[in-house]
């Protein structure tokens, strides 16, 4: 779904999907120094994907429910294809060429219906988006003796991406920011971006404990955005932007190990110019740090430590102070006055792989600190709003955590993992800083057991919570998911089973909602025979629909996916 604005689906989100797919790929070695792969992608995707969903702006007061039904219809045709070529002139030598494009439409025909206290409208809105992507890569690598290397890399990418927007509405769209009662929007947007990056890497192996890197780099991109909002009379909002951003780097890097510990700190100089649509640059330096420690108790035992700055500069939306539709009650605009953000990363990584005691044990922990955010400033006229890019006036804050624990005994295997996130982020409402907490966690517990030498099962309990809350508001769901796989394998006859019970809790609205999906596949294949049967029959419970919760941008949003309901599928192969 890259760059096509179009969300994965599979059956679990869709009411009505057909995949078509074909494919071809090729491997070639006219010599031992010389090889040839590359490979052909026909995709044609056709999605249909209905939701029921309860939709809360906390910015409203009482009168702040939307009750939206939604059927969105989407054809995707893609191709992909790529060619690489490897030549390995001598040992110490290595050129490689790897060539990849993508091109695709797809189109999306959407009709909802909205529903608040205040009164009812249908829309309609339609899209259709071309895109062309291509991308080339050399890399060379050079050793010039035992001890000092040479490498280089260089990746050019051109995507094109033009797309055509069309809205009808059954009451006046966006009157209170375009000024116009308009009831039928139109739009041509036309994305151009190219990206040059480079580097040349100098490796030197001082002894056997101590190494040096010295890299330098360039990285150098162009957007170009040309878009036109219309109503049906009269032009709304043209854009013309251009953002142009070079970054010239130097990266140190230091290694050395003592015994079990070794140590990475590196400095990285960058050097950015921007240059925009007006004409007008900026130049800026940055010195960045960076550290990687890490400690080996033992084979496959280690803990790791890392840190890293990084800056990074937005799209050329973000810039461009006209406006965009986004959606049937959104708008978009950006400011020049945009900084680039800052990211501040640090991670602390632990393992333990026990091949005697067959315990095993990872857990990590991520830090994210952001200053400068890219956020939103809403601008609400009901559920009307206009969202426009502003750097954040505080600090955001993200927090990750992760345990798995796995115990193998003689016939079964224990385990269970625990996630944990925390996101503390800003978005503006007319100016005013909000702050908006988003808090999840999961525990699964497994168990997998073989009582049988040609049975095995697989059984858990999954509880995942997820808390979001903006402003006074705070909304929480939860949802229980106990599931359970068996595999009966017997003289060429398989039968698999995997069953999954959900109960999904909205407690803010007090709903409580249980859904369960079972599959079941029978195959039978002779021993030494070229044919395979296969019979799968999938959510032979007919289940209707699931729920799911989101948060963006200062909206709550409960979802009833309509799912693909009860099918069968009869497989026949034949191996060569």
């Amino acid at each position: 779904s890259d760059n096509s604005e179009i969300p994965l689906t599979n059956r679990n989100t869709a009411s009505h999907l057909k995949n078509l797919l074909g494919a071809w790929n090729f491997t070639i070695n006219p010599s031992n120094k010389l090889a040839f792969s590359g490979f052909v992608i026909g995709f044609d995707n056709d999605v249909t994907m209905s939701s029921n969903s309860l939709r809360t702006y906390p910015q409203l007061g009482d009168r702040n429910q939307e009750q939206l039904i939604s059927k969105r219809s989407m054809v995707n045709r893609s191709g992909l294809y790529r060619f690489s070529a490897t030549y390995t002139p001598s040992y110490n030598v290595q050129v490689d060429y790897t060539f990849f494009g993508k091109q695709g439409t797809a189109r999306q025909d959407l009709l909802q219906n909205s529903q608040l206290i205040s009164g009812e409208n249908t829309l309609q809105e339609f899209k259709d988006q071309k895109s062309n992507n291509q991308n080339h890569q050399v890399r060379v690598f050079k050793a010039l003796d035992e001890k000092n290397i040479l490498s280089t890399e260089w990746n050019y990418l051109d995507e094109r991406s033009p797309t055509s927007q069309f809205l009808i509405s059954g009451q006046p769209l966006f009157s209170t920011f375009l000024s116009n009662n308009a009831v039928a929007l139109s739009q041509y947007q036309n994305v151009h971006a190219r990206r040059l990056e480079g580097a040349l890497n100098y490796y030197r192996i001082l002894n056997q404990t101590t190494h040096i890197n010295l890299a330098f780099g360039v990285n150098l991109s162009q957007q170009t955005l040309i878009s036109d909002l219309n109503n049906e009379e009269e032009s709304l909002s043209d854009v013309d932007e251009e953002l142009a951003i070079a970054n010239r780097y130097a990266n140190l890097r230091y290694r050395k190990k003592w015994k079990k510990l070794t140590v990475s700190p590196g400095i990285s100089l960058n050097s950015y110019t921007v240059k925009r649509a007006d004409n007008l640059s900026t130049q800026t330096q940055y010195f960045f740090p960076n550290l990687d420690v890490r400690y080996e108790f033992g084979n496959s035992h280690e803990l790791q430590l890392n840190y890293n700055q990084s800056l990074e500069y937005n799209g050329v939306r973000a810039y461009a102070e006209g406006y965009l539709l986004n959606s049937y009650n959104t708008l978009l605009s950006g400011s020049t006055q945009l900084k680039p953000a800052t990211f501040r990363k640090a991670g602390l990584n632990y393992r333990n792989f026990n091949m005697y005691s067959f315990f095993n044990i990872h857990g990590r922990i991520n830090y994210e600190y952001i200053t400068n955010a890219f956020i939103n400033n809403q601008e609400l006229n009901g559920i009307e709003n206009v969202l426009r890019s502003v750097n954040a006036r505080d600090a955001n804050h993200i927090t990750n955590g992760y345990v798995s624990i796995e115990k193998r005994l003689d016939h079964f295997k224990i385990g269970g993992t625990v996630n944990i996130s925390k996101r503390v982020l800003t978005n503006q409402f007319e100016s005013q800083v909000i702050r908006n907490d988003h808090f999840t966690h999961r525990y699964n517990v497994k168990i997998s057991a073989r009582p049988f030498e040609k049975l095995s099962i697989r059984a858990g309990y999954m509880l995942s919570s997820n808390r979001y809350t903006s402003g006074s508001l705070t909304n929480r769901f939860v949802n229980h998911q106990p599931h359970v796989t068996t595999e009966l394998n017997h003289k060429g006859l398989q039968i698999e089973t995997k069953y999954t019970f959900n109960r999904y809790v909205n407690q803010s609205q007090a709903q409580d909602n249980s859904f369960d999906i079972l599959d079941v596949s029978l195959s039978y294949r002779k021993l030494k025979s070229p044919w395979e049967f296969k019979v799968r029959g999938t959510n032979l419970f007919d289940t209707h629909e699931i729920r799911r919760d989101s948060f963006r941008n200062n909206l709550i949003s409960t979802y009833t996916y309509a799912i693909q309901q009860r099918y069968g599928l009869l497989t026949v192969m034949y191996s060569l």
